[in-house]
């Protein structure tokens, strides 16, 4: 049976790289930081009062749609990281199918939507954590308060970040199994109920009191995203 390392190293030599980075997270682990960092769920949340008070409950099937683009989507990243197993995502990949100046373009695109992203996310803290604590409610001013605990956030990432691989691993790992934990049994319970408690317990307002594991999931996520950039 050949050696995997011997393997991998070979595959990167193909692309003109040397084996650098240190293998040191394990399996759950390397789960851990990729659903952390692809997780819908953290935004889904964090803003489906914000949906559902505009929309409706036809919110639903807009889900539907972006479900079926995202999955299409997954499929292509798939294709061409077990195509192109190399640091870099989304430039690495471009740079190997449309050469520089289509890589250029595709990580500036990645960097821009990362940054909003992170900081879309680290705002709409706001509507999760004053619902579970009135002591998250620092300032009377909603908008300024969002902003500080954004910050907050993106502090503690960093911090964390700064640490080192090994204590990055250990919080994603608590944020998935505590996310994964407090959400799969709510939902099952939830999907169990008649169809008027069901609505009754599904509302924005529940809903957000019921799922502090967003807070974990959006560290992780944070992590995530620095945690790999810094790797490639």
């Amino acid at each position: 049976m050949p050696d995997p390392t011997s393997t991998d190293t070979d595959d990167l030599a193909g692309f003109g790289y040397h084996q650098r980075l240190s293998r040191t997270l394990g399996s759950f682990s390397s789960f851990a930081a990729g659903f952390s960092y692809i997780s819908i769920l953290t935004g889904m949340f964090q803003l489906f009062g914000f949906g559902y008070g505009f929309g409706g409950p036809g919110l639903f099937w807009t889900w539907l749609f972006v479900l079926a683009g995202q999955f299409a989507v997954a499929l292509c990243f798939a294709e061409l990281g077990a195509r192109f197993p190399i640091a870099g995502s989304v430039y690495q990949w471009s740079k190997q199918l449309a050469g520089r100046a289509g890589a250029w373009m595709a990580g500036w695109a990645m960097l821009v939507g990362s940054i909003v992203t992170v900081a879309a996310v680290s705002i709409a803290l706001q509507i999760v954590l004053p619902p579970i604590w009135s002591g998250f409610q620092v300032f009377t001013d909603n908008t300024v308060n969002a902003v500080f605990l954004g910050c907050c956030l993106l502090i503690v990432t960093t911090i964390i970040n700064i640490l080192g691989v090994k204590v990055i691993s250990r919080v994603n790992n608590i944020g998935v199994f505590v996310d994964w934990s407090a959400r799969s049994p709510s939902s099952c319970c939830c999907c169990s109920l008649p169809a008027a408690a069901r609505m009754s317990c599904c509302t924005p307002k529940t809903l957000v009191r019921g799922s502090p594991a967003t807070v974990f999931s959006a560290m992780g996520r944070h992590l995530s995203s620095r945690s790999s950039c810094r790797r490639t």
